[in-house]
């Protein structure tokens, strides 16, 4: 029977089949472990497939003894061996399979305890799913409530900002207001200094027309005096009208430092509006579990008013059976009572 050989120093056919014939001739059942040992290197992966190979040819061999030669035919083998070799090799197959069934039913344990483990994990592992969603439930209200307490503290800055935004406007047309009325004002003015140097101008035509009559030149001088003081009037008007201007614009001037403090102050509420909403989070914690301790000790008074309860009507069931006992002891024993002494209970009673 030709074997092959093991390729650059590898572990070959006759290496495995030479290594399984020395075992069996000296006694030791052939296991992949022991050719190995008996080779000297090999793989269990390279040496198990070729031990099988040996096993399934070794009833041949066993009744062709020539086949134990791989090289040379060996001489014949007694039948007394032959029939010691065969008990043997069966001897070897039952080892086999039992040493192959002991390892499938450590295997099966073993993979019957990592089910149980994987099992015992997916349990652990939904509950803690169950737990985060509830926390992150839980923590998604607390920030749709704080959301909502910020969309409300954003709507009234807004608000207060569009009322500053209003109230600049009417400064500004309070403003604008104010310089067409002072433009106006300068217009009365230039016109009244206009007039005033008309009437210097004729005051000088009638000074200088000294011929003129004297009673017309003095009626042009009243009317030009009164034209003075009418101008001076309108003169005095504007100064007024400029002062109130002036004051307009220094009350504009301190009702925007009003606005501009009134939206430092809304800054200021809307921060503490915002660790009102981190506080209002641990009230609202602190809030829960005083809820479940108040919410224990009232079951337990409410299982103590109970067996207060219990106890109250088993008392009265004692006192009334008991009044009824002495009703009875009072029935029996009174006709044995002389006069006087029932005449007595009558008005004890």
């Amino acid at each position: 029977m030709r074997l092959e050989t093991g390729s650059r120093g590898g572990v070959g056919e006759r290496d495995v089949w030479e290594a399984a014939d020395a075992l069996l001739v000296s006694g030791a059942r052939p296991t992949v472990e022991r050719v190995r040992a008996q080779i000297g290197r090999g793989s269990p992966n390279t040496v198990a497939p070729l031990l099988d190979g040996w096993f399934r040819a070794l009833g041949k061999r066993i009744q062709d003894p020539a086949a134990f030669q791989t090289e040379a035919p060996a001489p014949s083998v007694p039948q007394p061996v032959l029939d010691a070799a065969q008990r043997f090799w069966e001897a070897a197959l039952d080892a086999a399979r039992e040493e192959i069934e002991a390892r499938l039913r450590s295997e099966r344990e073993d993979l019957a305890r990592i089910r149980a483990d994987l099992d015992l994990r997916c349990t652990e592992f939904a509950i803690e799913r169950a737990n985060f969603e509830a926390d992150v439930r839980a923590q998604r209200t607390l920030v749709d409530n704080y959301e909502a307490r910020l969309r409300d503290a954003r709507g009234a800055v807004e608000l207060a900002q569009a009322e500053r935004a209003a109230l600049i406007a009417g400064q500004e047309r309070l403003l604008s207001q104010h310089e067409q009325e002072r433009s106006a004002l300068g217009a009365e003015l230039a016109s009244a200094r206009s007039e005033m140097l008309a009437l210097r101008e004729e005051i000088t035509s009638v000074r200088e027309g000294c011929d003129r009559d004297l009673k017309d030149g003095l009626l042009k001088l009243d009317r030009a005096l009164t034209a003075a003081a009418n101008a001076s009037k309108i003169a005095a008007d504007a100064k007024e009208r400029l002062a109130r201007t002036s004051a307009e614009l220094e009350a504009a001037g301190r009702h925007a430092e009003a606005i501009e403090r009134d939206r430092a102050l809304l800054q200021t509420v809307f921060e503490t509006s915002r660790n009102d909403v981190k506080a209002v989070s641990g009230d609202l914690e602190r809030q829960r579990a005083l809820r479940h301790s108040l919410q224990s000790a009232f079951d337990a008074e409410r299982e103590r008013n109970r067996e207060l309860l219990d106890l109250l009507a088993a008392s009265q069931r004692q006192i009334a059976e008991g009044l009824r006992a002495i009703e009875h002891l009072k029935l029996a024993a009174r006709p044995r009572l002389p006069g006087k002494l029932r005449r007595a209970a009558r008005i004890a009673t």
